[in-house]
C-alpha cells in the first residue's frame, strides 16, 4: 500500500505537466492545478517564513540592524502618517519597526512568488517560443492558475 502512495506522489509532477499542456482541460483539471499550486505556495510561505524570520528577528543579526534602519527611514519618510491614516491607529517608531521586521520575510516571499509567475508569462509576452505558441500560452495560463492558487491559499 505504501508503495502505491509513493508512486502516486511521484506521478504528480507528470500529471500536472500533462494537464498544463492539455489544449482542452476540464474544469476539474484546472481546479487540480489551482489546488496543487495553492498547496505548493502555502508550504513555500510557511517554511520560508520559518527559516527567514529568525534570521531577521535576532537582534545580533546584521539583517536585523539593516531592517531596523530601513524601518526607521520608512517611518520618518511617510510610514507613520500612512499607517495612522489607513488604520486610524498611530504607531510609535518601535512598534513600526517591530511590525516591519515581522512582515518583511512574508513580503519578500510574496515578491519571489510573483516573480516566478511573471517569468512563466514571459514566453507569451515576449514571443520566446515562436514555433510553439501553445506552450507559451500554457505557461501563461499556469501563471494565472498559480496566482489563483496563491490567492485561495492566502
Amino acid at each position: 500500500m505504501s508503495s502505491s502512495i509513493f508512486q502516486y506522489v511521484l506521478d504528480i509532477p507528470s500529471f500536472l505537466w500533462e494537464t498544463v499542456i492539455n489544449p482542452e482541460p476540464t474544469w476539474m483539471d484546472l481546479a487540480t492545478i489551482i489546488a496543487a499550486t495553492g498547496t505548493f505556495w502555502a508550504i513555500y510561505f510557511t517554511l520560508g517564513a520559518r527559516i527567514i524570520r529568525p534570521l531577521v528577528a535576532n537582534q545580533n543579526s546584521p539583517f536585523h540592524h539593516f531592517l531596523v534602519r530601513a524601518a526607521t527611514r520608512e517611518y520618518h519618510a511617510h510610514g507613520k502618517q500612512r499607517w495612522a491614516e489607513t488604520f486610524r491607529c498611530p504607531l510609535t517608531l518601535e512598534e513600526f519597526q517591530d511590525h516591519f521586521i515581522e512582515i518583511w520575510p512574508w513580503m519578500n516571499l510574496m515578491c519571489t512568488q510573483h516573480f516566478v509567475d511573471g517569468l512563466l508569462c514571459l514566453p507569451a509576452v515576449a514571443n520566446l517560443f515562436p514555433n510553439s505558441p501553445e506552450l507559451a500560452s500554457s505557461l501563461a495560463c499556469l501563471a494565472i492558475l498559480s496566482e489563483a492558487g496563491w490567492e485561495i491559499g492566502d
